[in-house]
């Protein structure tokens, strides 16, 4: 066989046996579109040894929207997380259905209670609104509150409003009114004696530091004008207009007796739209 024969045989075998990284055959380049990802070859072969070809993949995939349009979970706004955001009407940081709030942060009533300790009041309806939100906070209940109290300008009735006629319950869940127009109606569905801890308060005679609430309030939602101590400015001298915590009559807010103003007395707490 002559030389030149030779030579061409080599080289046709040589180039039998070369295979292009760029081919089908020995890699793959993919465009990642929706996540399926990408795969791009790379050489691991020992030139010194004679060793193979390898490749390493790589996957890219797309991160997963929830339809609130966080990624990845809950971020940002979101039903459920304890802060009412700009598209909730509430939100008690559960998706439960049966409570105050709907599991899709839609409200379906809202919270009263009694504070189960008495108050001495001095500092008006602000001390008297900061001692509501206190025992609130207390209890973990979400929410802003108001007294009911009247001075002898502000009435309780216009105090106490809500953005939607919904019920208003007690923290057992035993509704009080239909909703806020009510509470000026003469009377109650319930006697509002639940504190902000769930508990039912004894039931005590009327116009007691144990059953007496500070209302400065008649039967319509106004002002008693002449028993609120100096618009609850002052401890000395005087009296002011209770209502009486056990009862579901007019006399809830207006129990026809004033008490001494430097008497420790309940406060009653509605919950207010933010």
């Amino acid at each position: 066989m002559t030389s030149s024969l030779v030579l061409a045989l080599v080289s046709g075998l040589a180039a039998a046996c070369f295979v292009d990284p760029g081919s089908g055959s020995g890699g793959a380049t993919g465009d990642a579109t929706g996540g399926t990802g990408t795969t791009s070859p790379t050489s691991d072969a020992d030139a010194s040894s004679g060793g193979t070809t390898g490749m390493t993949v790589t996957t890219t995939v797309d991160p997963v929207t929830s339809s609130d349009g966080s990624t990845g979970g809950c971020e940002g706004m979101c039903c459920g997380d304890g802060t009412v955001d700009v598209n909730e009407q509430c939100d008690d940081g559960n998706k439960v259905d049966d409570d105050f709030c709907a599991a899709s942060c839609v409200r379906v009533a809202y919270r009263v209670f009694v504070t189960k300790q008495g108050s001495v009041l001095s500092g008006g309806l602000t001390e008297a609104d900061e001692v509501c939100h206190a025992a609130a906070a207390a209890a973990g209940l979400p929410g802003v509150y108001r007294a009911w109290l009247s001075t002898s300008t502000v009435s309780a009735k216009d105090r106490v409003t809500h953005k939607q006629a919904l019920p208003i319950r007690r923290l057992d869940n035993q509704t009080v009114v239909m909703s806020a127009a009510d509470l000026v109606s003469g009377s109650l569905l319930a006697p509002i004696a639940v504190s902000e801890a769930g508990e039912l308060l004894p039931l005590m005679p009327a116009c007691t530091e144990e059953s007496a609430v500070w209302t400065g309030t008649l039967a319509n939602g106004e002002p008693n004008a002449d028993t609120n101590c100096g618009d609850w400015t002052t401890t000395m001298g005087g009296g002011g207009a209770a209502g009486f915590l056990a009862n579901a009559d007019a006399s809830w807010t207006d129990a026809g007796c004033a008490v001494a103003c430097g008497a420790s007395l309940h406060l009653y707490c509605f919950e207010v739209d933010p």
